[in-house]
């Protein structure tokens, strides 16, 4: 749709909307267990659109909350989101805002408010938390179109937040396949109880593998430098090069037993140990930091029967337990080389793994199409929004 932004009305957000600060609930009668008390919003649950958190006490009907209203995160980001759950209780530091004018649609200002609180996050000056206000939501300065026309931009977007919303979907349930499929075949792998031949970690290993710390004090970030990972980087099932930091060549060759050949599954050991990823080929001749671990394993192992081994609650648990440190958390080398794991036959193993490689091509394509919807929802809002 082609908009003439000459003809829009600029509004003070106070002037179509209201602003309900959420109560500060006495935190001691918070509980986690489902069957006490009344779902509790906080600031954390804002995204997500649910909470795992409840309130035991007393509280005003005023300060509950529907699906589908819009909240505001009011430390930190200041997201926006639609609430997505049941009814629950609006606690403090985070606010519901409420269109109260016939004149504007809710879901326009919803997709407009994203950029407008990304301009004042990145105005607000901080010691530790930034800070909102009610009264700057309030003081938001607005275009808006004909109500038609808002009701059009909004149809529009909320269309493509379907779409992106759907292939997030689709990835998740490709995900829950995959872990189901390793239960399927392989069983709980700490109880074993498909009786799988186990044998410690250090020796489903490669021989030049010793299972060590990577770079302890990586420098500067260099633009021509060896890209290293971070524990930070795990965050998808692959990794590859782009965006990582990147140290000097001479630190890197001082970290020689750590340098990747892209093959390998990179375990964090340092932080929130457990988390794991693999390496592309991408990251042939880079390294890891001091948090990472890299293994490579040998030719009686399959990298995705490991991948998804190290993905399973149990093993996550197993770890966590040798998992030492208050302030930092980590795991000693020598622990985790002496973890048991379950190392079924390698004809097994490879039948998983062409199994998953048949999920990870339909994650690329989901992917794929989520990047662009993703794209092409950006470059729309900052054609109305702009």
């Amino acid at each position: 749709m082609r908009v003439v932004k000459s003809t829009w009305e600029v509004k003070r957000l106070g002037e179509v909307c209201e602003v309900l600060n959420g109560y500060a609930f006495d935190s001691n009668l918070f509980s986690d267990d489902i069957n006490e008390g009344m779902p509790l919003i906080r600031i954390r649950d804002i995204k997500r659109g649910f909470t795992k958190t409840y309130y035991k006490g007393t509280y005003s009907e005023t300060h509950i909350i529907k699906r589908g209203d819009y909240l505001i995160g009011m430390d930190g980001d200041f997201n926006i989101a639609k609430w997505q759950s049941a009814d629950a209780l609006l606690n403090q530091r985070v606010c519901k805002l409420i269109p109260n004018s016939k004149e504007v649609c809710g879901d326009y200002i919803f997709f407009y408010m994203p950029i407008i609180l990304k301009q004042i996050n990145s105005k607000t000056n901080y010691l530790t938390v930034k800070h909102l206000s009610s009264k700057q939501i309030l003081n938001i300065n607005m275009y808006f179109p004909a109500l038609s026309i808002q009701h059009t931009i909004a149809s529009e977007l909320d269309a493509l937040q379907s779409m992106i919303d759907g292939y997030k979907a689709q990835l998740a349930d490709l995900d829950e396949l995959a872990k189901a499929l390793f239960l399927d075949m392989f069983g709980n792998p700490v109880q074993n109880t498909m009786g799988w031949e186990t044998k410690k970690l250090i020796e489903t290993v490669a021989p030049q593998c010793t299972i060590s710390y990577g770079i302890v004090q990586p420098g500067d970030d260099i633009s021509d430098g060896i890209p290293i990972v971070r524990p930070i980087d795990l965050t998808e099932k692959y990794i590859k090069d782009k965006g990582l930091k990147r140290t000097a060549q001479h630190i890197s060759q001082s970290y020689a037993k750590t340098i990747l050949t892209g093959k390998e599954l990179l375990v964090c050991v340092r932080g929130t140990t457990g988390v794991c990823s693999l390496a592309s080929q991408d990251l042939k001749g880079c390294n890891v930091t001091r948090g990472i671990t890299p293994l490579l394993f040998n030719e009686e192992v399959e990298i995705q029967y490991m991948y998804n081994l190290f993905c399973t609650q149990g093993i996550r648990k197993v770890i966590e337990n040798y998992t030492k440190g208050t302030a930092l958390k980590q795991i000693n080398m020598a622990d985790l080389r002496r973890i048991e794991v379950p190392v079924p036959p390698l004809s097994i193993q490879q039948s998983f793994a062409t199994k998953v490689a048949a999920i990870d091509r339909q994650k690329e394509q989901i992917q794929q199409q989520l990047h662009d919807t993703e794209t092409l929802m950006a470059e729309r809002m900052q054609y109305y929004f702009s």
